[in-house]
């Protein structure tokens, strides 16, 4: 997690995309400081620099738990940024707890509503749960691999 600007400000979380992580956000959260507001980014589950999860649950309501919970911890009501998947499970937070957010902002949102409903044909490849997840950790989730980005 990136935290910057003074605690007692307006607070901006920033959420990013697949194959992103919080550093993406670096020179927006500079920008926003500069202009007196406080921003935080933070690695939205299994990308970045987060743990990976017991129950490897990556659904969009799994992670809109997950984002509540981080929104119950950080004691503020902040306006919350996400992009592009990320949308999905901000989004749905917001529906679920309004009580703990100013607002929300969706940049390029991919919701994708109906995606936690599991698809009924996957490439063949995709099909194996573990060939899916290795795929997956190398890959798209892989914080050497999406730093790049």
């Amino acid at each position: 997690m990136i935290d910057k600007g003074n605690q007692s400000v307006t607070h901006v979380l920033f959420a990013h995309g697949t194959a992103a992580w919080a550093g993406l956000w670096r020179p927006t959260l500079e920008a926003i400081t500069a202009q007196g507001f406080r921003g935080t980014a933070f690695d939205m589950p299994q990308f970045g620099w987060t743990e990976h999860p017991t129950d490897n649950d990556f659904s969009r309501p799994r992670q809109a738990e997950r984002v509540i919970f981080l929104l119950e911890a950080l004691g503020s009501k902040p306006i919350i940024v996400a992009h592009s998947v990320g949308t999905g499970p901000m989004a749905e937070a917001v529906l679920m707890r309004p009580d703990l957010v100013a607002g929300i902002i969706l940049v390029s949102g991919a919701i994708a509503f109906g995606s936690h409903k599991k698809p009924k044909h996957l490439p063949l490849p995709l099909r194996n749960d573990t060939l899916r997840r290795i795929a997956t950790y190398l890959t798209a989730s892989n914080p050497y691999l999406t730093r790049l980005f």
